[in-house]
């Protein structure tokens, strides 16, 4: 039952968990990977485990009346992810996107974050209202967000170019990065085309 599960219980979960990634790891590339040692789960897991246990005593639930992950000297470990792209990988990126066939306004678009360093989703939604090209500013409303605020992007000479080209394309539509998966543009602008997302590659 939930409400006898103790402390050692768990301990042996993280162990069992931590074991078999170890095995797996060792199987697939002949030595241990760091990347893929279980700790990170490990964490996940015991996190997940916590707010079962917390809430289940809020609402006084299974008869738990005792948190067992707190008694745990957990073995996860959290990792922030750190990537980030080299001179060379962008400038592959830049250039390199325009030679395969990706829909023209999916480039546009990959290329508008990388101009811009705005998140994708934002990008994908982003509308002809929120463009001020005199003053080059792109203003997203706080709900237009993640964060629920108003949010005001400089746009510099490589994301003034980008909205150019990509005006052949959605020109006559709300949507900047309207999803279409042409490749050459059409005799009029689109219209009526809904925000890009990942499906439009």
């Amino acid at each position: 039952y939930l409400h006898d599960v103790t402390p050692e219980q768990i301990d042996i979960i993280q162990k069992n968990m931590i074991a078999r990634a170890s095995a797996k790891s060792k199987s697939e590339t002949g030595r241990r990977s760091r990347k893929r040692d279980g700790r990170v789960g490990v964490s996940r897991t015991l996190s997940h485990l916590s707010t079962f246990f917390n809430h289940s005593i809020n609402k006084d639930a299974n008869g738990i009346v005792k948190n067992p992950v707190k008694g745990v000297d957990s073995l996860g470990e959290n990792r922030v992810r750190s990537e980030i792209l080299s001179f060379e990988e962008i400038w592959s990126f830049w250039h390199g996107i325009d030679q395969i066939a990706v829909p023209a306004v999916s480039r546009f678009a990959l290329k508008f974050c990388l101009a811009t360093m705005q998140r994708i989703g934002e990008v994908g939604h982003m509308q002809y209202k929120g463009l001020n090209i005199n003053e080059k500013i792109w203003q997203l409303e706080a709900d237009e967000t993640k964060n629920k605020t108003v949010h005001r992007v400089p746009l510099n000479q490589y994301a003034v170019q980008i909205l150019d080209g990509v005006r052949k394309y959605t020109g006559n539509s709300d949507y900047v990065f309207g999803s279409t998966r042409r490749l050459h543009p059409p005799r009029e602008p689109l219209r009526e085309l809904v925000p890009y997302t990942r499906s439009a590659l």
